[in-house]
């Protein structure tokens, strides 16, 4: 495998242009290069080396930020405790092998075990916490603790701005930031639920395509078209682009540029989960709207907890912790391994196209896991 040059090791011009990806990640060629300041060849070349396939996975992808409500799915939030070897052996085979994990990656701190998010159908909850009662039951686990979240999510990315080329730094204080004041709070409205018309018109084909631009939205047509062939599926150029732009437009709220974690070793992957009076972290939810941080950071709340990952030096963690320990009157610090966390794409062959819905029975979702877990010792 060929190994990244680490972000202080990229030349200037470099760092500007991959910076540029993260907040603007559809900014075209020209742009960038009016932008950064540097020539248009320049920039040409150093996308293509932040791209290159070769490297398995690249500097740079473009991925999707799939719509859940519109697919019928919540996501969730599961840390699960293992301190035994044994234990992290079955929790490792569970996220290998069950269909709806989306995510999963060690961490260390008051729970030393694995954070993992599912993307679940609605409803099957319940049989989530079931299998993990099972592997409870039979100390496969050391505990569990769920996490809802529901819709309640805000994502944040680096802004050039912010970002000292010289000392390798951001130019953020924290302290400034808290005492920003905010705007009125909008008054939360829920929306109404109609995913199931919406899985009505979905194919397999359709859910092939909307795997290729999650997983890197950045491609051309052309290429997602040929990685489709390659698994069986021919579509023409025409309809391939008639049925992903219906996709991106239903499918999908957003896109973020995503770093390999090699190029960027002088940040640190970092969740906090806390809990504090309902108010206050509807102002912080709010704030973080209104005054975007310019980090990389994914901010969860429900009612009265919220959970924050964030890739951050260690200057700007302390800073922050500082800032909230006074807002939260309770609150745990991990380190999340994200170097070695597994991310899983869309999984088409769990979607039943007959009944236009997720493969939902206790056998799919719980026995046939467990069996390959039991299998696993």
């Amino acid at each position: 495998m060929i190994k990244r040059p680490k972000l202080r090791n990229l030349k200037q011009e470099e760092l500007k242009i991959l910076m540029e990806f993260q907040e603007n990640p559809f900014i075209t060629f020209e742009e960038l290069a009016q932008k950064t300041k540097i020539s248009k060849s320049v920039v040409f070349r150093t996308i293509k080396k932040f791209e290159d396939p070769s490297l398995k996975p690249a500097y740079l992808t473009i991925v999707a930020i799939p719509n859940l409500r519109a697919l019928n799915f919540e996501n969730f939030e599961v840390f699960v405790e293992a301190e035994q070897t044994h234990q992290i052996k079955s929790i490792i085979t569970l996220c290998e092998e069950h269909p709806y994990i989306w995510y999963y990656a060690r961490c260390y701190g008051k729970i030393n075990g694995f954070s993992i998010q599912y993307r679940t159908p609605k409803g099957t909850r319940h049989q989530i916490q079931e299998l993990l009662d099972i592997l409870k039951t039979k100390n496969l686990i050391q505990n569990y603790y769920v996490l809802n979240f529901e819709e309640n999510v805000i994502y944040t990315h680096p802004q050039v701005k912010n970002w000292d080329m010289e000392t390798l730094s951001w130019n953020f204080d924290w302290n400034e930031w808290f005492l920003k004041k905010i705007e009125k709070i909008p008054i939360q409205q829920q929306q109404k639920n109609r995913e199931k018309r919406l899985l009505t018109n979905l194919k397999q084909i359709d859910l092939l395509i909307l795997k290729e631009l999650l997983r890197n939205s950045r491609r051309k047509n052309i290429e997602m078209i040929q990685c489709m062939k390659t698994n069986g599926w021919e579509i023409s150029q025409q309809q391939f682009s008639k049925k992903a732009n219906y996709l991106k437009e239903v499918f999908i709220l957003d896109y973020r540029a995503e770093i390999h974690p090699e190029t960027l070793d002088i940040l640190t992957p970092v969740l906090l989960w806390g809990r504090g009076e309902q108010e206050e972290i509807l102002k912080l939810a709010v704030k973080i709207k209104q005054f975007p941080i310019p980090f990389i950071s994914t901010f969860k709340y429900n009612k009265t907890l919220v959970y924050w990952y964030l890739h951050l030096s260690t200057f700007q963690l302390a800073e922050l912790l500082l800032n909230l320990r006074p807002i939260l009157s309770e609150i745990h610090f991990f380190f999340i391994d994200f170097p070695h966390s597994e991310k899983f794409s869309l999984e088409t062959s769990n979607f039943n196209e007959n009944q236009h819905d997720w493969i939902q029975t206790d056998q799919f979702i719980i026995y046939d896991v467990l069996e390959k877990i039991l299998k696993s010792r």
